[in-house]
């Protein structure tokens, strides 16, 4: 009876570890990664009370008896089926989709695996385990390459890495030109200028071919000559050649108390003291103070209130000394009164400087820069002065364009003597000129035969530059003698610039370039228009750049053209091609080729393409400056094959740029283009390109991909991998030992971890998502049925064997 008790007791006990099991199961039935665990039962030795016997000729053969002596728990399994996997969105989640694998994580030197790929990027762009911080293992990236042959390392991002940027070497295009284009007439020309002006062209178009030199200097100036024949760079970085002029837009009139003209816009301005006031003229005069900008607010002057007439409740006329105006929604009927001074601020339609006026005039030159000039500080002549100011020029340094110098009628010889007869007005185109400092002038070299003794003290030489008197003070010691180059050293008198370019010093220490000024023969300059500046480079800045042909009409550089067609549509037109009104022209398709340069910046070339026969097409790049890259003409005839489509002749050309960098190299670079991939069927046209440049990028995100691969995307678009997740194996992963924090660590029984890529151990994950745990709650609660029924049904047996005891002690009452 007593073996009745224990066996019930060892049932009872290892029930309750079955139902401690699927406690643990239903607690972790949220828990990321959890893999459920399972107990099963073994009886336990048995009580043999008769053995068993075989059969004989007598009897029958006879089973053993034997009782039982309860059970035991056989073992605590881990069921390692993968769990679903719960989307997050966050690029770091990861979750295996297999039955085999777990990453690996590293507390230092310890190793441990996981199923939970909650994983986070730390400040430093370690790869961790969220919650716990331990590193996850894998192999980095070099260069957007990984090896993944060496041992594993922690996962680290660089957050302030850069990718360089790749030069544009082939472009390829693909898509279709469409079969059904044809031609139609061309009804108007219009030619577009390169300095954003056009102009309708009446019967036909043919270009003129120019030299246009495109230049920038040391101070970061651009320079643009067009016409540059005969032009180049010397070895000082001096444009050779044709001036520079260069156009400068005035952008506002400042007056400083001469008057200027401005025109306003009617519709009516904002009162000094609130409220709308029209009938002020469009256009004022006399305006002596203020800054004035095209199409934005300027003040006029409306003078003194003298009397104030009612229109209704709320407006009124008020008549000044300066006319009659009137006023719609002051602030209230009493803020103008008898007496006030009042004045509007009106949008500025235009003006000009009054011709003899002194203003500040500001002027924004091609490159984008900012010039500033007082036009009283305007000189034409050496010694003349500043009208405000009074400083006088104190001299004049010539800087490669002719200036007139007026000498003294008399000067010195180099041996002492005085000589005079030499041309006292003399045209220079270099030096520095003082009103009575002495400069050298050059007199000739003594002909034979070319000194005439007048007296003693008196000689006529002749020089191969003309006949000369020459004298002393007492006879001289060394005269001249035939051969002898003659300088004199005379004193400047005056000198004037005549309207070219020279550097000016004054008594006051400032020192202007006129070639920075507008010319001074202009005596009034309008709000918006454009001024020509002569500059004089070769004395003013070095230069670096390059020098091309463009095509020009009417002497200036064209951009390109606009045709308008039969049916009213627009076309595109070649700058170098010839056009007239009724000529048949097919339309012109454009497309776009982006150029990376070494540096990483960007040039956007249109590629034109246009058919121009059947089955025939032409591909033009124009030669210009495109985003700073100065591009060559290229074209390029296409043909195909009217059966069937396809290119058969034609199917590439190069594109050649220069690119200038700021230091002054000049950057050669050819990019292929590539047409063997387009076709010509009937339907739309869709030829575009693409090309293999990107610029520099820097670190923008990063995500992991099914096969664990870490890839970086950067702000040029591009993307590298960054590294790749290590993932292991094991021959039985249900051996693994449990180390809590959803953690694993090796045992004698799970063997060794295979450790390799997801591809080499056959594994794959779901990105932004994490595995849920694998606890099936409706076969947890079916097995807690079962060990609940199998604990009572264990302590019935104690019961009842306690009861039969029981009545067995009564047996003896």
């Amino acid at each position: 009876m007593m073996r009745a008790l224990y066996t019930a007791v060892s049932g009872l006990k290892n029930h309750q570890t079955r139902m401690d099991s699927i406690g643990n199961n239903i607690a972790n039935v949220n828990t990321t990664g959890y893999k459920s665990s399972r107990v099963t039962f073994a009886d336990t030795l048995s009580q043999t009370l008769s053995g068993s016997s075989s059969p004989n000729g007598n009897v029958g053969g006879i089973n053993a008896q034997q009782i039982g002596l309860g059970m035991a728990v056989s073992s605590i399994d881990t069921n390692f089926t993968h769990g679903s996997a719960s989307s997050t969105g966050n690029n770091t989640d990861l979750a295996i989709d297999t039955d085999a694998g777990l990453f690996i994580v590293k507390n230092g030197d310890q190793t441990y695996y996981t199923r939970n790929g909650n994983f986070t990027l730390d400040n430093d762009g370690n790869l961790v385990m969220n919650g716990s911080g331990l590193h996850v293992q894998g192999w980095n990236g070099e260069n957007g390459s990984v090896n993944a042959n060496g041992l594993p390392e922690n996962i680290k991002i660089d957050k302030d890495s850069a990718m360089s940027p790749k030069t544009t070497t082939t472009a390829t295009f693909s898509g279709n030109l469409s079969a059904d284009d044809i031609s139609q007439a061309i009804t108007a020309i219009k030619v577009n200028y390169a300095d954003g002006t056009s102009e309708s062209v009446d019967g036909s178009y043919a270009s003129k071919s120019l030299t246009k030199a495109s230049l920038v200097g040391a101070s970061g100036t651009k320079y643009t000559i067009l016409d540059a024949n005969g032009g180049s760079i010397n070895p000082d970085g001096y444009y050779v050649g044709n001036l520079i002029d260069q156009t400068d837009k005035l952008t506002s009139i400042t007056a400083t108390g001469d008057p200027i003209t401005i025109n306003f816009d009617t519709s009516g301005g904002t009162g000094s003291k609130g409220g709308t006031i029209t009938g002020y003229p469009d256009t004022v005069s006399d305006i002596t103070s203020g800054i004035y900008e095209k199409n934005k607010d300027g003040k006029i002057d409306l003078g003194t209130i003298t009397e104030i007439k009612p229109i209704n409740s709320t407006d009124f006329t008020i008549i000044t000394n300066k006319g009659t105006f009137t006023i719609t929604d002051p602030p209230s009927s009493d803020t103008y009164k008898v007496g006030d001074n009042v004045s509007v601020q009106a949008k500025v339609t235009g003006g000009k400087t009054n011709p003899g006026s002194a203003s500040i005039l500001t002027f924004v030159k091609e490159g984008g820069s900012i010039n500033t000039i007082n036009t009283a500080d305007i000189p034409s002549a050496l010694g003349s002065s500043y009208r405000f100011g009074d400083a006088a020029i104190q001299s004049i340094t010539a800087t490669g364009e002719p200036i007139t110098i007026t000498y003294a009628e008399s000067g010195t010889g180099s041996n002492g003597a005085t000589i005079t007869g030499y041309p006292t007005t003399a045209i220079e185109t270099s030096g520095t000129y003082e009103i009575g400092k002495d400069v050298p002038i050059e007199l000739g070299t003594i002909k034979t035969g070319g000194i005439e003794k007048i007296s003693d003290t008196e000689y006529h030489i002749t020089t191969d530059k003309g006949t000369y008197t020459v004298t002393y003070d007492t006879p001289p010691s060394d005269p001249y003698e035939e051969g002898n180059t003659v300088l004199v050293q005379a004193a400047v008198k005056s000198g004037a610039t005549n309207g070219s370019a020279a550097t000016l010093t004054f008594a006051d220490g400032v020192s202007i370039n006129t070639g920075d000024m507008p010319p001074s023969d202009l005596s009034s300059y309008e709000l918006g228009g454009s001024v020509p500046v002569k500059i004089d480079v070769a004395a003013s800045d070095q230069l670096s750049g390059g020098i091309s042909v463009v095509n020009s009409y009417n002497g200036k550089e064209v951009q390109g053209l606009t045709l308008t067609m039969k049916d009213g549509s627009a076309q595109t037109g070649f700058a170098d091609d010839t056009y007239s009104e009724g000529q048949d022209a097919y339309a012109v398709h454009t497309s776009t080729v982006t150029i990376y340069d070494n540096l990483g910046a960007s040039h956007t070339v249109p590629v034109y393409i246009q058919k121009n026969d059947a089955d025939k097409w032409v591909v033009k790049v124009q030669g210009g400056t495109y985003d700073g890259a100065q591009v060559a003409s290229s074209e390029q005839e296409l043909e195909f094959d009217g059966a069937n489509g396809t290119l058969i002749s034609g199917g590439s050309m190069n594109i050649n740029l220069s690119v200038p960098y700021p230091n002054g190299a000049m950057l050669n670079e050819k990019v292929a283009a590539d047409f063997g991939q387009l076709t010509q069927y009937s339907g739309g046209n869709t030829a575009t390109a693409s090309t293999d440049g990107y610029a520099a990028g820097f670190y923008k995100d990063m995500s992991i991909g099914q096969d664990g691969v870490i890839t970086l995307t950067y702000t040029n678009g591009q993307k590298q991998e960054g590294g790749q997740l290590a993932i292991a194996t094991f021959n039985n992963e249900a051996g693994l030992e449990k180390a809590g924090g959803s953690l694993y660590s090796a045992s004698n029984n799970s063997g060794e971890a295979k450790v390799g890529t997801f591809a080499s151990q056959g594994v794959s994950v779901t990105p932004g998502a994490l595995e849920m745990s694998n606890v099936d709650i409706s076969n947890e609660f079916s097995d807690m049925i079962v060990t609940q029924r199998g604990f009572q049904a264990n302590s019935k047996i104690i019961t009842v064997a306690d009861e039969m005891l029981e009545t067995l002690v009564n047996m003896k009452r």
